[in-house]
């Protein structure tokens, strides 16, 4: 026996240890603000959480793109950030996740972009603005026409 060698009674104790992957389940996605809260020039976050052996790899779709909006990796949850949101965002979201052992995919969120406030404030102030202006020529049309009747009734008389 050489001195490197071990003894057949040690090795026989000694175990391999083999890791087991767990299956993805559970995928969620998370919109934030919420859903009824995401206005033009927010910020909008995609969270994408699931449970399962990492390490897993997040892609994250809008419907109609084939591919992927952002991917990453990391180990049970992921989020990205959608900085200044626009109506271009209004859609519906997705997220897949991906370990050794399987593929999952989230159910899908529609997200529905509100118009800035601003704008609306806008437009609530030009609608007055042209009101103001339609109900000052009105008047104005009406004081000329009456003041016409009333020089032509002087005049007969």
């Amino acid at each position: 026996m050489r001195g490197t060698e071990q003894p057949q009674s040690r090795r026989v104790g000694q175990q391999k240890t083999t890791p087991v992957i767990v299956p993805l389940s559970n995928p969620g996605l998370i919109v934030t603000p919420d859903l009824s809260g995401v206005t033009e020039g927010d910020e909008m976050y995609l969270i994408c959480g699931v449970e399962g052996s990492p390490p897993v790899t997040f892609k994250w779709y809008q419907s109609g793109n084939v591919q992927p909006l952002f991917t990453t990796s990391t180990q049970s949850s992921a989020s990205q950030q959608i900085k200044g949101v626009g109506n271009e965002h209004s859609g519906t979201y997705y997220c897949k996740a991906i370990n050794y052992a399987s593929m999952v995919q989230s159910q899908p969120v529609t997200v529905d972009v509100k118009m800035a406030t601003w704008k609306k404030c806008l437009i609530v102030a030009c609608c007055l603005l042209v009101v103001a202006v339609l109900v000052l020529a009105c008047v104005l049309l009406y004081n000329s026409k009456r003041g016409k009747r009333e020089n032509t009734t002087e005049l007969s008389v």
